[in-house]
């Protein structure tokens, strides 16, 4: 008897303590905005700087609610500051502005923290236990910017804050002149609340239990909606898989825009994760050359993906990594127990944020209480006609089992499927059975099952089939999705092995990778 299993409950209480783990404490938070607060009491007490009327305040993920912490325990997390002085440009200089705050912080009081002058910034450096360090960036209000963008039609609260920040590899450093680094952190901020507007009400409601509570009144990371909650999945999956390619990774400003574009606030992680990872290519414009363009929401001039002209890398391993992220989490809604889903999360965000979540939700995963075999009507590749091994024969696996699979494409070396990241389409695939200790005779039987919203349009797979003699099968990777072959072992009318890989193919690139590149 086939048994249906609705596991989208559980899977999201997994994922939200997972993304409890991937934030810092509420701890590191109290502990870092009492420590920005005291920097800017300590800038604003110097009568060089207060004449300016400073203000500090956060910016990035930090004021987002988005920080994820370091992928090693003892990394440190960054937080960047906005030091606002009110000023205009023809008042005063990068190099002005950005020498009164660095003197101020050479002062006895912060002098042992102080590290090396950075481009934009003063870095102080806290050896807590809260493992993080401030970057304060010297700005002064960009009234040329709000002017211009007056014209757009953008809200006042998105253009109204816009800033601009110093930079000392400026040629204008050290002259009167409009042309600083633009910026608008605060603006965005806005954006960002108006994006998941439903969810955050809502969220506000039940943390100060008072319906007349508003957005203004508590601070963004003391709130997780569901789009927070996604914005650091999809970061700490970014992290993991280019672990060793920090400058040619997606950087965190496209990821959390293109997933509040895309979000639609629904009201859990896994369904704001799939809609993100299916929406979120559609808002990636094109200018007349034919480069890709991802506004800023809040300054119409900026292009996030201006660098992808520059370094092609970084578009490629953009769609690359969003290929990836789509089949890791699309998968997640078909498992069926708790050791198959701790195996997928692992692979997708780190064994280092996932255990713990599994093991606090052992319970809602009990493996004695789940049936066989498995169907899933909610899923988005769902077949009434995949077949199950498990129907066809008696279960007895007491041989080990192992296939393997080659991949080959035209002007390009055989490579191993487990030395590949991810797969492109129209290569040639051929699984063969690498090891088997099964005693002759026996059968060899073969299942292909095609997975992920593209399936049901190809006409989805999932019938077990004969060897035909070779044992192996030879397929093409025709469209994306984590796909996956199984292989089994007949002997005396029972299943005695099994064994199954994973099939992930990429969707449409827009650039295609280099032959010495993971991806194939």
């Amino acid at each position: 008897m086939i048994k249906t299993f609705y596991p989208k409950t559980n899977l999201n209480k997994v994922l939200e303590d997972i993304t409890i783990a991937l934030d810092i404490t509420q701890r590191q938070y109290a502990d870092a905005e009492s420590r920005y607060q005291a920097v800017g009491k300590f800038l604003g007490d110097c009568p060089k700087i207060s004449r300016y009327n400073p203000q500090v305040y956060p910016q990035g993920s930090f004021r987002l609610g988005t920080v994820v912490r370091p992928l090693l325990d003892g990394e440190e997390y960054d937080i960047d500051l906005v030091c606002l002085l009110q000023s205009s440009y023809n008042q005063t200089t990068q190099k002005h502005i950005k020498n009164l705050i660095g003197d101020r912080l050479k002062e006895p009081q912060y002098i042992n923290q102080l590290d090396r002058e950075h481009r934009r910034c003063w870095r102080l450096n806290y050896h807590t236990e809260s493992k993080f360090h401030l970057d304060i960036i010297p700005a002064i209000p960009d009234d040329d910017s709000i002017k211009i963008l007056n014209e757009s039609r953008l809200p006042q609260n998105y253009i109204n804050t816009a800033i601009g920040i110093t930079d000392n590899t400026s040629d204008y450093y050290n002259s009167l002149s409009n042309d600083w680094t633009k910026s608008n952190p605060k603006g965005y901020a806005e954006w960002f609340k108006d994006q998941m507007k439903i969810q955050l009400n809502e969220s506000i409601k039940n943390l100060v239990g008072l319906k007349g509570a508003t957005i203004d009144d508590v601070p963004l990371y003391k709130i997780k909606t569901p789009l927070q909650r996604a914005v650091q999945i999809l970061k700490r999956h970014r992290d993991l898989h280019f672990e060793h390619d920090d400058l040619d990774r997606p950087i965190s400003i496209i990821i959390t825009t293109l997933s509040a574009q895309a979000y639609n606030n629904e009201n859990n992680i896994y369904d704001a994760l799939i809609s993100i990872l299916q929406n979120m290519e559609s808002f990636i414009g094109v200018d007349a050359e034919g480069n890709s363009v991802i506004t800023n929401p809040v300054d119409v001039r900026e292009n996030f993906a201006d660098k992808w002209i520059e370094f092609p890398a970084r578009e490629e391993n953009f769609f690359l990594w969003l290929s990836r992220a789509r089949m890791d989490f699309e998968s997640l809604a078909d498992v069926s127990n708790l050791e198959k889903l701790e195996m997928n999360l692992n692979e997708a965000l780190g064994s280092r944020v996932v255990s713990r979540s599994i093991l606090k939700n052992r319970s809602l995963f009990n493996s004695d209480s789940l049936p066989t075999v498995l169907r899933y009507p909610n899923a988005i590749d769902y077949s009434p006609n995949e077949q199950f091994i498990e129907e066809q024969y008696p279960m007895h696996l007491i041989y080990d089992l192992k296939i393997n699979c080659k991949v080959k494409q035209d002007g390009f070396r055989e490579q191993s499927l487990n030395n590949l990241f991810i797969l492109k389409k129209n290569n040639s695939l051929k699984f063969f059975i690498q090891k088997n200790s099964t005693p002759k005779p026996y059968e060899v039987k073969w299942k292909v099952r095609n997975k992920g919203v593209k399936a049901k349009s190809h006409g989805v797979r999932g019938k077990i089939v004969n060897d035909n003699g070779t044992e192996s099968k030879t397929e093409h990777s025709s469209f994306y999705g984590k796909h996956f072959v199984e292989c089994y072992i007949i002997k005396n009318g029972m299943c005695v092995a099994r064994h199954k890989i994973d099939v992930p193919i990429a969707g449409p690139l827009k650039v295609i990778a280099s032959s010495n590149s993971r991806f194939f």
